[in-house]
């Protein structure tokens, strides 16, 4: 059997901690949950955990990273759930003004994003964003 390096990640206070996905240079998202089950997003690089947090969240998830390591997420403000770009530490809130939940889930070396929506209970719709306009799965553009 061949044999392999493997390290533990683990956020301060994390009571569990999932890690995907894995872009070519081994940059690696996701969140982990705190002991009052809050969930913290998260980059680890080289041994280092960093969080990632936009301001004022209480709660994040990093759900996808490109190669050039802008993270895409997630993140709730008491109630209300938006999606994220962290530009290394620039970031920009993603909300469809119909959607009740908005997450981004993807980006590829372009930065263009790709994410979903709620719009009613147990209905989600999806969408691409490229830094000009909004395109979901109803077909309608926006500026």
């Amino acid at each position: 059997m061949p044999r392999c390096n493997y390290a533990t990640i683990d956020g301060a206070g994390a009571t569990s901690t999932e890690a995907v996905p894995v872009n070519l240079f081994d940059g690696i998202v996701r969140y982990y949950h705190d002991s009052d089950l809050l969930n913290t997003g998260f980059q680890y690089d080289n041994g280092h955990l960093t969080p990632v947090s936009p301001p004022g969240a209480t709660t994040s998830q990093a759900l996808g990273i490109n190669l050039e390591g802008v993270i895409v997420g997630s993140y709730n403000i008491d109630s209300d759930a938006f999606g994220f770009i962290d530009n290394h530490g620039h970031y920009t809130t993603l909300s469809d003004p119909n959607g009740v939940v908005t997450r981004a889930t993807g980006i590829n070396a372009f930065g263009t994003v790709i994410g979903d929506y709620g719009v009613t209970t147990g209905f989600s719709a999806a969408f691409v964003y490229d830094h000009r306009h909004v395109h979901d799965d109803r077909d309608r553009w926006r500026p």
